[in-house]
Parts: C-alpha cells; sequence; structure tokens
C-alpha cells in the first residue's frame, strides 16, 4: 500500500505542474490574431506549432491613429514576459491562443487660418478660422474680382499642393495661416509712386531745381530696376473705362462756360482751349485720347481740375512732336493721374498742395516738368526733365500711402 501511495504522489505532482513547466519532446499550437487598429507583425497572424520550451518573441505594430494597449488570451502571465509591452516574447509549454489589442487614439486638431488680398477671394472652404483633424486634406479655390489675378498662395505653404494654382488642396499636418494673393491684371506698378522722380534712364535736374526730399525714402531714384508698365498695357487699362463711349467728332474742343468732362474718349488729335477767360473744366471720369493732344496752350486762360481724375494719351509722338502739352494758360488743381506714351511737356501754373498730389509719366517717351508753381507728387519717365521756374520745388506728398486712391495699375482705386 506505501508503494502504490507514492506513486499516486508522483502523478498528483506531475498532472499540478503541467499550466508551468514543459512536457518532454510535446509540441504545441500557438494562435495568434489581433483587434481593428493593428496587427502581429512578428511571428505574423494565425496558428504556429513550437516545441515546448520555446521561447517565442512577439511584436504588435499598430496602425495610424491607434496604440497598442497589451496581450489577452489564455496563456497564464508566467508564459508571456510583458502583457502590456508591443514587443516582448512566450514561453511555449501549453497550446494558447493570444489575442493583440489596440485602441483608436483620440483625433489630434488644427487650425487653418484663412485670408485673402484685395482683389479676390477664397471661396472653398471661405474666409476665416477653420479646424481640422490631423492629416486631413483640405481642398482650397480662389477666385479673382474683375480686372485682377491669382498670383499665389503664402504663408505656412509647406503642405499646399500647388501654391500657385487656385484650385488646390492642404494636407493638415500642423496650424497653419496662409493668404490668397492677388493682383491687377495690369502689374502692379505702385512702387513707382514711392518716390518724387522715378526713371529706368535719366534724369535731369536742371539749374535751380529744387527736390524735397533730395535724399532718404522718397528720393530721386536715377536708375529704377523695378516693374515697369508697357505702353499696352496702360491702353487696355484706361480704354476699358471708356469703352461705352463714342469717339468725340472734333478735333477741337473750346470752353465758352463751367464744363463738366468725362468718362471721354477722343480718337484721333485733341487740342482744349478756353474762348472765354476764367472758365472751369472740371474732369468727371477717365479722358482718353488716342492722338496728340494740346492743352492750355493757346486761347484765354482757363483753370482744369483733376478731381482725382485720370487724363490718359495713347500717342507715343516725340520731341519736336509732343503727344501730350499741357501749356501755361492752364491752371491744374486737386490731384490726379495724366499719362502719356509718348513725350509729355507738363508746364502749366500748379495750384495743387499737399493735399492735392498729380501724378506725372510719359511710358516710353520724355517727361519734361516746368510747373508754374509748386508741384506735390511723382514724376516718372523713361528720360524725366525737370526746369523749375524762381522760388517753386518738386515735393513728394507727406501724407503715407496718398497714392491708394488714385486709377493706376496695381493702386487700390
Amino acid at each position: 500500500m506505501k508503494k502504490i501511495g507514492v506513486v499516486l504522489l508522483a502523478v498528483t505532482l506531475v498532472a499540478g505542474m503541467v499550466g508551468c513547466f514543459t512536457p518532454f519532446r510535446m509540441q504545441y499550437r500557438l494562435t495568434l490574431s489581433s483587434t481593428e487598429g493593428g496587427q502581429v507583425a512578428t511571428p505574423g497572424e494565425g496558428t504556429f506549432t513550437y516545441w515546448g520550451g520555446t521561447v517565442v518573441n512577439l511584436v504588435a505594430e499598430a496602425d495610424e491613429s491607434y496604440c497598442f494597449i497589451n496581450w489577452t488570451g489564455d496563456a497564464c502571465a508566467c508564459n508571456i514576459a510583458d502583457i502590456n509591452a508591443a514587443s516582448t516574447s512566450i514561453t511555449i509549454n501549453n497550446d494558447y491562443s493570444i489575442i493583440a489589442n489596440f485602441e483608436e487614439l483620440p483625433a489630434v486638431q488644427h487650425q487653418l487660418a484663412i485670408n485673402s488680398t484685395e482683389g479676390g477671394n477664397v471661396t472653398t472652404p471661405g474666409v476665416g478660422v477653420f479646424t481640422y483633424n490631423e492629416r486631413t486634406v483640405v481642398n482650397l479655390v480662389a477666385e479673382a474680382d474683375e480686372d485682377y489675378q491669382f498670383v499665389e498662395w503664402t504663408g505656412n505653404v509647406s503642405t499646399i499642393a500647388d501654391v500657385n494654382a487656385t484650385a488646390t488642396n492642404i494636407t493638415m499636418n500642423g496650424s497653419y495661416n496662409i493668404t490668397a494673393k492677388f493682383g491687377s491684371v495690369y502689374g502692379d506698378y505702385s512702387d513707382l509712386l514711392n518716390y518724387v522722380i522715378v526713371s529706368p534712364e535719366e534724369i535731369v535736374l536742371k539749374p535751380g531745381t529744387e527736390v524735397y526730399p533730395s535724399e532718404g525714402e522718397h528720393a530721386p531714384l536715377e536708375y529704377y530696376s523695378g516693374p515697369w508698365p508697357t505702353a499696352e498695357e496702360l491702353i487696355d487699362f484706361y480704354l476699358e473705362e471708356v469703352e461705352d463711349e463714342e469717339s468725340y467728332g472734333s478735333d477741337l474742343l473750346t470752353l465758352d462756360s463751367d464744363m463738366e468732362l468725362g468718362p471721354f474718349y477722343r480718337d484721333g488729335e485733341l487740342e482744349i482751349k478756353a474762348g472765354t477767360a476764367g472758365v472751369t473744366l472740371t474732369l468727371t471720369g477717365t479722358t482718353y485720347v488716342s492722338g496728340d493732344t494740346l492743352t492750355g496752350s493757346t486761347g484765354n486762360d482757363f483753370t482744369l481740375e483733376l478731381k482725382d481724375c485720370t487724363i490718359f494719351v495713347a500717342s507715343n509722338s516725340s520731341d519736336p512732336k509732343k503727344a501730350l502739352w499741357i501749356g501755361g494758360k492752364c491752371t491744374v488743381v486737386g490731384s490726379g493721374v495724366i499719362i502719356t506714351i509718348g513725350d509729355m511737356y507738363f508746364e502749366p501754373n500748379t495750384e495743387a498742395g499737399v493735399t492735392d498730389p498729380i501724378f506725372v509719366m510719359s511710358v516710353s517717351g520724355t517727361t519734361s516738368v516746368q510747373p508754374g508753381g509748386d508741384f506735390y507728387g511723382a514724376i516718372a519717365g523713361s528720360v524725366v526733365e525737370i526746369e523749375l521756374q524762381p522760388s517753386t520745388s518738386i515735393n513728394y506728398p507727406e501724407t503715407e500711402g496718398w497714392y491708394n486712391g488714385i486709377n493706376f495699375p496695381g493702386c487700390t482705386l
């Protein structure tokens, strides 16, 4: 009886140790699977067979936006080295079914601030501040206003697919601030008005001429290297403003009384003179003349009130013939723009002051300025010649951004 008891005790001890010790030369099955959000990369997923006592490496890999949680199943803690580690091991001493568990991460969100410059808008998703989950691809659509064109997307543009496209997208890998930039279809030439005198070639200041300031931020810039408008651009720009006007039928406009003019279109040469002394010609819109123009050189004295309007002469005549000659029988008052393609002789009396600046420019010819009074504003030309009468001066306006309201490409209309 003692011998039988010993045998039974031995069998009982062996049976109790099966859970944590490997029987000699036994094979067991290890079944591996995973929940949504990842997979078992090592040794893989499925059922594998191992000898008892084998230590099997386990590696779990999470998908994007998920994280590994733990290993679960019917293996006791003494078989898996660390049930909370994505990379661990299991000792095989029985058949096991193990699951790698994953959990979705909370969404990471970023802000997208969208702005636009003058001349257009962002229609998709709009202008403002928007919130998106990380890695969201957001469509962007920019639309230009009339006479403007889309230039580019600026700001935090590293994840914008195409910064030069009106319709593109941005990937939200962080918080971004972007701007849709627009510009005039005729170019942006506002920098021409940042100086008293501008020329890409030559500036001639004849003796006695005084320019303020003579140096510094707004001083004359003799060799201007910035963008310069073409005759074609300016013709298109100003012709659009008189496209609904019939051509004036005569080459002579005589002022016998006060008169308002504009929008006005003359296809050909034109002379403007006063038949009665002391009358005033007030501009109420763009005056466009395609041929040589003579104003205030004959007849009686009169006043030309620019009233923030533009005189544009599309003639390309050069000395001795002039595209535009404004003579001393004309007194110019108020602010405005006077532009020619060819040579300009600007020799009127001037009563404009610091609050009434004038922009005078010849695109491809000589701008010759000899005003009978102080001049405030900016003067531009391929060649600029200035000769002042005694006790007069050329002055840059003190008001910052004075030109933002004038009718010139790139300026605010």
